[in-house]
């Protein structure tokens, strides 16, 4: 009797280990439940899944030429033969700049800038003409195809000639910063300038002159690629 009950235990535990098996070609229970997810679903959702975005920045320019327009403000010069600074007064300013980038935040230019303010004498104004040619380093900041900001020194070589007493023009050393911020409207930006120029060392053979930052404003168009 107590074989038959061993024996009969184990055919029972047998019979239900082979009913909780699926048959060959049936789905397992927990399959097919709802909301289970069937077979190679998530192979066949990972197929059909978008590619990803592109978050790459668009292409950047890798040069750039502009031309601007604006006010070299007042300041005041110094001429040594006479031992005292004159007065100048605003006047018109041009300029024009020509950049490459030299490095993925970093552009170096050349740049022409002319200016026409007025030099007050014993009271009388003088008018004068200062022309400079330099170079320029920038930095250069923020998202590609949006607005940027270039914070930069420029250096160049100073012509200023006048109607005034003194009728030698004067050569001289320019030193000076620019902030510039350009701005895309269409297929062209408008870049918009404030900086100074100054005079450390210059003259003529009468007389040495030299002058303090002087700021300007300004403002235009440019176009790259």
């Amino acid at each position: 009797m107590r074989l038959d009950s061993i024996t009969f235990a184990t055919l029972m535990l047998i019979g239900s280990t082979a009913a909780a098996q699926p048959m060959p070609g049936q789905a397992s229970p927990a399959s097919s439940q709802p909301g289970a997810p069937a077979s190679g679903s998530y192979d066949v959702a990972l197929q059909n899944a978008p590619p990803p975005m592109d978050t790459q920045d668009d292409e950047e320019e890798s040069w750039n030429v502009g031309v601007k327009a604006g006010v070299l403000t007042a300041g005041s010069v110094y001429v040594e033969v006479a031992d005292r600074s004159f007065d100048t007064s605003a006047g018109l300013l041009l300029l024009a700049n020509v950049d490459a980038m030299v490095g993925k935040r970093l552009s170096m230019g050349a740049f022409v800038l002319n200016a026409h303010p007025s030099v007050t004498v014993l009271g009388t104004d003088y008018d004068a003409t200062i022309t400079t040619l330099g170079g320029t380093i920038k930095g250069r900041f923020g998202p590609s195809g949006g607005v940027s900001i270039r914070p930069g020194i420029a250096f160049g070589y100073q012509l200023i000639s006048g109607d005034g007493p003194a009728t030698d023009d004067v050569k001289g050393f320019d030193i000076g910063a620019v902030l510039e911020i350009a701005i895309p409207v269409g297929g062209l930006r408008v870049p918009l300038e404030v900086g100074f120029i100054s005079q450390p060392a210059g003259g003529n053979d009468a007389t040495d002159l030299t002058f303090a930052p002087i700021p300007y404003l300004a403002g235009g168009v440019e176009f790259g690629g």
